[in-house]
């Protein structure tokens, strides 16, 4: 997909690409370290083609996530090794979701 957006921009001088990486390619992840790595795959793409592509007027960049404090992912925490908010997260507060009101 990249490749063919990259022709497109160099055309038209300017683009804007965005990456979704994860901050689990930034930090690694016990008992994940496939999901790791790929993660890290992603922000290190990002970064070798924002260095080749900005002579173009292409921007690149990446927004890594991290955890949302679910209760899924809560459940997810306590039942699998690895899963879940770390309490590194934990204590610096995973985000949470928007709450909503009944009307």
């Amino acid at each position: 997909m990249t490749k063919f957006a990259v022709l497109i921009f160099k055309e038209q001088k300017f683009g804007r690409i965005v990456n979704v990486p994860s901050t689990a390619g930034q930090r690694g992840q016990a008992f994940h370290s496939h999901y790791a790595a790929t993660k890290g795959r992603v922000i290190a793409f990002t970064k070798s083609l924002a260095a080749e592509l900005g002579p173009f007027g292409i921007t690149v960049n990446a927004v890594a996530p991290g955890w949302v404090d679910t209760e899924m992912s809560q459940r997810g925490s306590a039942t699998s090794a690895g899963a879940g908010p770390s309490r590194e997260t934990s204590r610096r507060g995973a985000s949470r979701p928007p709450t909503t009101s009944a009307a």
